[in-house]
């Protein structure tokens, strides 16, 4: 309500010294009043009384802000001096200001009525347009966040200049040109004085969600046989992704995103965490399928579902064999064919960490026996499992560096990709990033602004660690 209260100073009397003020033309450059202006007694006395008005006039509105009929009159007398301007005389400028008749809903000014209003980008407006839904989250300690179906906002309050007020939609007959042909707009509710503001949430923390899945976590003792999982007494306390929304501050999308790039499957709609041994053996029993001849269904050219299925056991769930094909393969409608980098590279991820194999060498004679026909090992395979540096005998060393087990927060995950090893070729980092960056420019973003990059000996690009952000 600022607007219809604004005091204007008026003009100091008109002396030699204090001629009066000219109208400005439209091409005219505004000029820079006096230094001295401001200090004259006049204006400074002028100034002051104003201030006190305004304070005045606010404190009376303040007052009687949830009065119906002060309300009333106040906008019927901001209607009348709009309306005897010259300007209105022409729908345009009618269009232009979105002049109308107002009026108070029953029990305006109500304290249950008060509204928050929210401003959120164009995109996510015009979802809200489409009948979208929109969740407000947040855990026991976290702020208040709000999700569409694949993000997530924070909520920061800040402060309008103006009072708002919420309306029914305004509308204007373009035919009539005066006011008292305007249709009339029902006035609803008082909007908080604090505008919202809906801030693209930068990087989650999944250590919570970590935590919660892996409390119950799907095992497997080699030399012993399957059990079905929901004959799992613990399987009843696992988590849905119903149950995990309702604790955590994330979207449905963010989470199903995270669930698939780790290994969890969803079994009877509880969320399973997969324990490397247990991914293992899954990729043992693969592996096996693919050098039998019996099973010509499953090779490394052609596979179906349905022929992994007949060929798994049944304790193993029908998601644990979609999990398979998801990282050992690619995708297809039905028949699928062995990506020989994804298989590799998850046959060393869950293998490596139970075999004392440190040396590159030591690998590079074995890896054969682990993987199928047909599929070879190549070093470029390693990168998001291992690493490997020069050891002090002129070896090259493996150093176990799983991108599954980094934290999820951008720095605190470079950070220890740094304390692995204080160099790394440009081409490596991104394996190690990629899947905590939905958005790879935003990804290029953070590296070009996080990371000291420069050139090794052979003219190749290279990263020499993280810049210090308050440097």
């Amino acid at each position: 309500m600022r607007k219809f209260f604004t005091a204007q100073p008026r003009n100091p009397k008109a002396t030699p010294e204090n001629p009066p003020k000219k109208s400005r033309l439209e091409n005219e450059a505004p000029s820079k009043p006096p230094e001295n202006f401001l200090k004259a007694p006049g204006i400074r006395l002028d100034l002051e009384q104003a201030k006190k008005r305004r304070v005045t006039r606010l404190a009376e509105f303040e007052l009687r802000k949830n009065d119906p009929a002060f309300m009333e009159n106040i906008f019927e007398m901001y209607k009348r001096e709009m309306l005897t301007r010259k300007e209105f005389g022409d729908t345009s400028v009618l269009k232009k200001h979105g002049l109308t008749n107002l009026r108070f809903a029953d029990g305006f000014g109500d304290g249950e009525a008060r509204l928050r209003a929210i401003a959120v980008p164009k995109d996510v407006m015009k979802s809200f347009q489409q009948g979208e839904k929109f969740y407000f989250r947040s855990g026991a300690k976290d702020p208040l966040v709000m999700c569409t179906a694949n993000s997530t906002f924070t909520i920061q309050a800040g402060n309008a200049s103006d009072a708002l007020f919420a309306v029914a939609p305004l509308t204007i007959s373009r035919e009539d040109e005066r006011a008292k042909d305007f249709k009339e707009c029902e006035i609803r509710a008082p909007v908080d004085s604090r505008l919202h503001l809906a801030i693209p949430r930068g990087n989650f923390d999944w250590a919570a969600v970590r935590r919660l899945l892996r409390e119950y976590e799907l095992h497997h003792v080699d030399d012993e046989e399957l059990t079905d999982i929901s004959d799992d007494p613990n399987h009843q306390k696992r988590y849905s992704i119903r149950q995990l929304l309702r604790q955590l501050p994330i979207s449905e999308g963010e989470l199903r995103a995270f669930c698939k790039r780790l290994p969890i499957i969803d079994v009877d709609g509880k969320l399973v965490w997969m324990t490397p041994q247990y991914c293992a053996h899954l990729l043992d029993v693969l592996v096996d399928l693919f050098d039998e001849d019996t099973a010509s269904e499953v090779n490394v050219s052609h596979c179906t579902f349905d022929a992994l299925r007949a060929a798994f056991p049944a304790e193993v769930p029908d998601s644990g064999i979609q999990w398979l094909i998801e990282h050992t393969m690619d995708s297809g409608q039905d028949v699928f064919t062995v990506n020989e980098a994804k298989l590799v590279n998850n046959r060393l991820r869950y293998i490596l960490p139970f075999t004392p194999i440190r040396m590159y060498d030591d690998l590079a004679r074995i890896v054969d026996r682990i993987l199928p026909a047909g599929v070879s090992f190549k070093k470029e395979y390693l990168i998001g499992v291992a690493l490997t540096a020069l050891h002090a005998s002129g070896e090259e060393q493996l150093i176990l560096l799983d991108k599954d087990e980094l934290p999820d927060e951008h720095m605190a995950r470079v950070r220890a990709m740094f304390d692995a090893r204080s160099v790394w070729p440009a081409d490596e980092v991104p394996v190690y990033l990629e899947d905590v960056f939905p958005d790879r420019q935003k990804m290029e973003e953070f590296i070009f602004d996080s990371l000291e990059r420069g050139e090794d000996d052979k003219g190749r690009p290279i990263y020499g660690g993280v810049i210090d952000p308050d440097i």
